[in-house]
């Protein structure tokens, strides 16, 4: 009877071989605030950690199969799913397999699971000490889930980690501007800047911390240099549009607004802002400086790119 158990029970292991629901939960596990956190641990080392290692997926191939080759195939297909399928049973046995990580991280994040996605690379921070890239990466997965004063903490240690990358203050600039406290989103922008004085991302972040500062003579400078960096990029010339319409040069900022319009004609705040100046040319006392000035729009949200 005991042998009939046992040999039910390895039955049961091996079915359905890289299946979906074989799948070790991912799902973090709300703190007191009702932020997911993730596990913050080292690669699973023991055999009983291996089985219960989240971001591997448990299966038993009949015979050997490249599962990461299987996974790079699909990725290139655009089968994105699938591929973090077999990307995970490639990390079962290997879980230090730093391609695996990389492809999961990347996977992850094409299909929407950031938090998986930044699970994958808290590992290969672990597998990696002295490459800041993979803290960088998610640090913005983090900025994107909300996860703020987890983003500042990661982003600090990728800067501890290289401090001459200005990807690690640029990333750290924009958690604190997403959490509201400027003079450290200001200090990281222009230490970011300071390391690469072209970096049009960070000059357009800069210059959006300026405006919510309502240091706005120095918005006109950076994102003046921002636009001529980035020369196709809308939301920039809005971003300047605004700076310009503040310190009251009502025509650049026409000219601003009208060139975010030209580049994305769905841009609609550009397009409010156009057609407030034509419309209105009323000189107005600025509410937020006391200042003199042709009315500025009271709308302040500008959109952050995603990846910079």
């Amino acid at each position: 009877m005991r042998l009939l158990m046992l040999l039910l029970c390895l039955i049961i292991a091996s079915n359905g071989a890289c299946k979906r629901n074989r799948a070790a939960s991912s799902t973090p596990v709300p703190d007191a605030l009702g932020h997911s956190q993730p596990a913050l641990s080292p690669p699973p080392s023991t055999a009983a950690e291996l089985e219960r290692d989240f971001l591997a997926y448990q299966h038993d191939d009949e015979q050997p199969v490249d599962h990461l080759q299987r996974a790079r195939d699909q990725k290139a297909q655009g089968d994105f799913e699938d591929a973090l399928i077999q990307a995970r049973c490639g990390l079962l046995h290997e879980p230090e397999d730093g391609e695996a990580l990389e492809l999961i991280s990347q996977l992850a994040d094409l299909t929407g699971d950031k938090s998986l996605a930044i699970d994958a690379l808290e590992r290969l921070s672990h597998l990696q000490p002295d490459d800041a890239a993979p803290l960088i990466r998610e640090a913005r997965l983090l900025i994107g889930l909300g996860r703020l004063k987890q983003a500042q903490q990661i982003g600090r240690e990728a800067i501890e980690r290289d401090a001459e990358n200005p990807e690690g203050y640029q990333v750290a600039g924009r958690a604190y501007l997403a959490a509201g406290e400027l003079s450290g989103a200001i200090a990281m922008f222009q230490k970011a800047i300071s390391l690469s004085p072209e970096h049009g991302y960070a000059l357009n972040n800069l210059g959006f911390a300026y405006l919510r500062a309502n240091r706005n003579q120095e918005a006109v400078e950076v994102l003046t240099r921002a636009a001529r960096l980035l020369p196709q990029v809308a939301y920039v010339q809005n971003n300047l549009g605004v700076a310009l319409e503040r310190v009251g040069d009502v025509q650049q900022a026409k000219h601003a607004f009208a060139k975010a319009v030209e580049l994305s004609p769905t841009h609609l705040k550009a397009q409010l802002n156009a057609q407030r100046l034509e419309a209105d040319q009323s000189v107005e006392e600025d509410p937020l400086t006391g200042a003199w000035a042709p009315f500025a729009s009271k709308a302040e949200e500008y959109p952050l790119p995603a990846e910079d």
